[in-house]
């Protein structure tokens, strides 16, 4: 974990890859991401447990608030 003044670096937990890809799927916000496809729910399970708890050479942190702990 990593803190700051006013948010914290942590990682990406399971019960949250939901959240994730619905923001990733947001054409608002996908227009500023590397990879423009919409990605479906088996997708993003196979990525969480490919990438974030299985490659060593990546790290992947969700970005929280320090005082509401919001995602």
């Amino acid at each position: 974990m990593i803190i700051s003044k006013k948010i914290k670096l942590v990682k990406v937990e399971r019960e949250n890859i939901e959240q994730l890809r619905k923001w990733r799927n947001d054409p608002e916000l996908r227009k500023y991401f590397r990879e423009y496809r919409l990605i479906n729910k088996e997708n993003q399970i196979k990525w969480f447990e490919k990438v974030v708890l299985n490659d060593s050479t990546s790290y992947n942190f969700e970005i929280r608030d320090k005082i509401s702990n919001k995602l």
